[in-house]
């Protein structure tokens, strides 16, 4: 699919791009908002990847992002965990003296 093609989508649903990687389509929704998702698997989680919105990300953007993806599944990596917020830090010494204490109202 070529960017001419993308711009002119208008029905919902998602659109497969074609292409490599394979994987990647323009998802278009009711109300008309656009966006790039790329389709992996990831071990035996099959993951739905968000590439940001069209037309703020161009095709040829999402095809680089897409690539990426790809690249980091294939080494083991699962991109979809690598975003969660790493929460080890969070350790009791942390956590100021004043939210301990009980609230009295």
């Amino acid at each position: 699919m070529k960017a001419i093609q993308v711009k002119r989508l208008t029905e919902p649903g998602r659109h497969a791009v074609g292409g490599i990687p394979p994987g990647l389509s323009l998802n278009i929704t009711e109300t008309g908002a656009r966006s790039w998702i790329f389709r992996g698997t990831v071990g035996r989680n099959r993951r739905h990847i968000g590439l940001g919105p069209y037309p703020e990300v161009s095709l040829a953007e999402a095809r680089k992002k897409a690539l990426e993806m790809k690249r980091k599944i294939s080494s083991g990596i699962d991109p979809v965990e690598e975003r969660q917020p790493d929460l080890s830090c969070v350790c009791e010494g942390s956590v100021p003296d004043w939210l301990k204490r009980p609230f009295k109202p």
